[in-house]
């Protein structure tokens, strides 16, 4: 479900960018403390909504935090921080997934 709507988020990414890119970045922070408040009531439809409204919100960000760094940042050194900015995105992922693993059983909650 995320993926699709990081898909659709990022397709409509170019008319949000019209804006500007400094309003899309603070639209999507509005849309990610909507997944924040929605992630608050545990039943399934709210979770695939959240999950949905969450991966609209990164697919937005994706193409607006790149079109941010292509502004702002100096052209000799652009290759560098677009691949710094995609790999720190990985790196976060990453790190997410792996404190799934660390974490022992008894903090996890046993409604999940």
């Amino acid at each position: 479900m995320a993926s699709v709507s990081a898909m659709i988020g990022a397709l409509y990414a170019g008319h949000l960018l019209s804006l500007g890119r400094r309003k899309t970045l603070w639209i999507t922070v509005g849309i990610i403390a909507l997944y924040g408040v929605m992630t608050q009531y545990m039943n399934y439809w709210m979770i695939l909504g959240s999950r949905f409204v969450f991966g609209f919100a990164s697919g937005i960000k994706t193409v607006g935090v790149n079109r941010y760094i292509e502004e702002f940042v100096p052209l000799a050194i652009y290759p560098i921080a677009s691949a710094t900015n995609g790999l720190i995105g990985q790196l976060g992922t990453f790190l997410a997934l792996f404190s799934a693993v660390v974490l022992p059983s008894d903090k996890i909650p046993k409604e999940l």
